[in-house]
């Protein structure tokens, strides 16, 4: 069965991270049974009072718990047992001289799969005074305050943008209903037109709702309201409209069109 590539995380210690002032990491192998394998890939694992000590040039991992496998039976070891971690000589006489002469504390940080492989991550780390853990404390507390002071905002920051979108999708909703109407109002106009022929001197000619009329001379009416008749020869209905809005007066007419009166 291939490896998995890659690194996943199986198990972290987070109180490493609150008791000490981590300097430098380093990536260790484990020297571990197959049944402790299966029950740390299964999460089982446990590094909070976790630390490591070099005894006789090699470096050891003491109080990591490892579950027992639920299968693993008789092939189970002690969950407590110390954990050899492997690591090149020179990596280990370093450390062993940090340990011993500047006071530093070796502290596992991390179980991580890398490319199907277990591997830990040891800390070289320096213990906190107590106001130095309080500022870890206060420290997290304010990134966990502006974490979520961010997330308010992007939220209020998408929700004023969907309010703008509305709005201005409801804006051009507005301006084509308007221009509809505009337009259906200038439909309704053109329905309403109207022509007249030219003066003549010996008489006059129009059309209206759809009628011819000629007749003799034309005489108009008064301003706003025009009348029509004809004199002469030539017999023509009188007609009678309004100049302004184009509309009969007469109540027994089409609104849209002249009509006769007489």
């Amino acid at each position: 069965m291939p490896h998995q590539k890659g690194i996943k995380s199986v198990a972290q210690n987070r109180k490493a991270w609150h008791d000490y002032f981590v300097e430098e990491k380093y990536e260790c192998g484990l020297a571990l049974f197959g049944t402790e394998v299966k029950s740390i890939r299964q999460g089982r694992v446990n590094l909070k009072e976790s630390w490591a000590q070099i005894r006789g040039g090699e470096i050891w991992v003491e109080g990591m718990h490892i579950s027992p496998y639920d299968q693993g039976n008789i092939f189970n070891r002690d969950p407590m047992r110390p954990k050899k971690l492997l690591m090149h000589k020179s990596e280990i006489r370093k450390l062993d001289g940090l340990v011993s002469r500047q006071g530093y504390t070796l502290v596992p940080l991390e179980i991580y799969l890398k490319d199907g492989r277990m591997k830990l991550q040891l800390g070289l780390c320096r213990g906190k005074a107590e106001h130095d853990k309080r500022d870890t404390i206060a420290k997290r507390d304010a990134d966990a305050i502006a974490k979520a002071v961010r997330a308010v905002n992007d939220s209020k920051t998408a929700k004023e943008k969907a309010d703008a979108e509305a709005a201005a999708k409801a804006q051009a909703e507005q301006e084509a209903a308007a221009q509809a109407a505009a337009a259906q109002q200038a439909q309704q106009q053109a329905q309403r037109s109207y022509s007249y022929g030219p003066y003549s001197s010996g008489g006059w000619s129009g059309s209206a709702g759809g009628q011819s009329y000629s007749g003799g001379s034309y005489s108009g009416g008064s301003q706003g309201q025009g009348g029509g008749s004809p004199s002469g020869n030539s017999p023509a209905p009188s007609i009678h409209y309004d100049w302004e809005d184009k509309v009969t007066i007469n109540p027994n007419c089409d609104g849209q069109h002249f009509c006769p009166l007489g």
